[in-house]
């Protein structure tokens, strides 16, 4: 198991926690958020730690993979090459109850929500949202 924090805390970082609470190996640290209003709150029982600048404070604490959970797709992946810039791991988001063909290749950063199908030979991007 290793700890994770999720960059985002609306609608799409609850899905993400979701699906990350049916696994047994991510521990879901917090959120981070580029709103101010929501740091030092709480989002699905978890704390909003702050924005991009925490992300040297958890690198120390020993937290080096994030998802980004951002349903814009150019901020998605304007704000994961920042923070792979910066050092972190972009993590994947895949439910145990996703199907996913063996001759499927799934690139790095995906987010797969439950009950979703990978079909045989599917080539699926990276930063993708299913």
């Amino acid at each position: 198991m290793h700890p994770v924090v999720i960059y985002g805390a609306g609608g799409l970082g609850s899905v993400v926690l979701d699906i990350l609470r049916q696994r047994a190996d991510r521990d879901v640290v917090g959120f981070l958020d580029s709103d101010p209003a929501r740091h030092g709150t709480t989002h699905d029982g978890l704390p909003v730690l702050g924005g991009f600048d925490q992300i040297t404070r958890l690198r120390w604490q020993g937290v080096q993979h994030v998802i980004v959970a951002i349903g814009d797709n150019r901020t998605r992946q304007r704000i994961a090459r920042r923070l792979r810039d910066a050092g972190m791991e972009l993590d994947s988001a895949i439910h145990p109850l996703a199907r996913i063909a063996p001759s499927a290749r799934l690139a790095d950063h995906a987010i797969v929500a439950a009950r979703a199908i990978i079909c045989p030979h599917a080539r699926i991007a990276e930063h993708v949202v299913l």
